[in-house]
């Protein structure tokens, strides 16, 4: 991951490197700093997953792409979270 792109805002940070195989594969890691209870991590783990699963047939090539939770997301809605990781998708230019 040393040689991919890393991208922040305000509710995620991002790591994105280009694979060269054909296939996505993304991750979202929410670490107990962000969330103490795992009732609350996975529910942000859901929807990062989610949004992920929506976008991917709409990124410009495959990539492994890693979102790392920041404090503040587990009061953020859905919608807001969704905006926020198509939002850095497309500064990466990955969207």
């Amino acid at each position: 991951m040393k040689k991919g792109g890393f991208l922040n805002s305000s509710l995620f940070s991002l790591r994105f490197l280009k694979n060269p195989e054909k296939t996505t594969c993304g991750s979202v890691v929410v670490s107990k700093k962000v969330a103490k209870t795992a009732i609350l991590r996975n529910k942000i783990r859901r929807r990062g997953y989610s949004v992920l699963k929506k976008v991917q047939t709409s990124l410009n090539s495959p990539y492994f792409i890693i979102l790392f939770a920041k404090k503040g997301v587990e009061k953020a809605t859905f919608i807001e979270t969704e905006s926020q990781i198509q939002e850095i998708l497309k500064k990466a230019k990955i969207l």
